[in-house]
């Protein structure tokens, strides 16, 4: 995929809809946000939709301030009043189903959404993996739901992040990764991270990959460079270094950083008694601020023109 395209898909995914379709509800993983979003692109109020559901006005305010559980029952009538196909029917059943008391309920239902998550990518497989290598919250997603007490809830990750991000923010995060198949139904209902990742040059270019760490890294230096305002000094590890190297010396210190950063990864993947419980970003950046002296000719002339 060049590079013109992978942005024009990204402007296209990012772009929030104009006016209602069916396929509105693809871009969610929570039934209420996306109730909420219908009747406000349909110019309708929560009290024709309470009407068609036999709901009082308060009873629906509560099912959507998460209060209350919408009935299973109420479905069939949600999904005509939205004008929900079959594949619409099948991912708002399985999004209410998100709240079901049965863990096994709730796995079932991850496991449709990310299946029909899997299928909306295949026209663009690529795309996904992308995103998530150059968005920094992407990122601390995947791994924060390896921590415990993690919840797949839009309001929930956007809170736990530092800096906080956006409910849609959250929510594009966790499609991102279940298009991609970077998470699975867990056990217990949620999600969980899964463990073998491959991305071939088939799968992801070298080019637009590229950008995409280019963008991940400028992303994370802001949050390193803030960072200092945001933790506590023992929260934090910020160092800066600056020396002189030949050719021969520079090879052999990337050498080296390339070594220690293969064993921090192997470290931080590596079975421990204790659940993770915070997510970390860790960048190192060495890069040349002068030019070659051996070579660099600094232009001597001086100006004896008098005016």
């Amino acid at each position: 995929m060049d590079t013109a395209l992978w942005c024009r898909c990204e402007v296209l995914l990012a772009t929030p809809p104009t006016e209602y379709t069916p396929d509105l509800i693809d871009r969610y993983t929570d039934y209420r946000k996306f109730v909420v979003h219908a009747l406000e692109l349909m110019g309708r109020s929560r009290r024709d939709l309470a009407e068609v559901l036999e709901l009082s006005d308060s009873m629906l305010s509560q099912v959507l301030s998460r209060k209350r559980r919408l009935r299973a029952t109420l479905v069939p009538a949600l999904a005509d009043f939205f004008g929900l196909g079959e594949d619409g029917r099948q991912i708002l059943a399985a999004l209410v189903d998100l709240d079901n008391e049965s863990a096994r309920a709730r796995r079932t239902a991850w496991a449709t959404i990310q299946a029909h998550q899997r299928y909306l990518a295949e026209a663009r497989p690529a795309d996904d993996i992308l995103e998530l290598m150059s968005s920094w919250y992407i990122a601390a997603t995947w791994e924060l739901a390896a921590c415990e007490g993690f919840q797949a809830d839009p309001r929930w990750i956007a809170k736990a992040m530092n800096p906080p991000i956006t409910e849609e923010q959250a929510q594009h995060a966790l499609q991102t990764l279940l298009r991609a198949g970077m998470l699975e139904p867990a056990a217990d209902g949620s999600l969980k991270t899964v463990d073998q990742v491959v991305w071939t040059e088939q799968i992801v270019p070298q080019g637009p990959r590229a950008m995409a760490i280019m963008s991940l890294q400028r992303g994370v230096w802001d949050l390193a460079h803030s960072s200092y305002e945001r933790f506590r000094a023992n929260e934090r590890h910020n160092s800066v270094s600056v020396f002189a190297l030949s050719e021969d010396r520079y090879e052999a210190v990337v050498t080296r950083l390339r070594a220690v950063e293969q064993e921090l990864m192997v470290l931080t993947a590596s079975e421990s008694d204790e659940q993770p419980n915070r997510v970390f970003a860790l960048g190192v950046a060495m890069f040349p601020i002068t030019d070659y002296t051996d070579s660099f000719e600094p232009d001597t002339t001086t100006d004896t023109h008098e005016p």
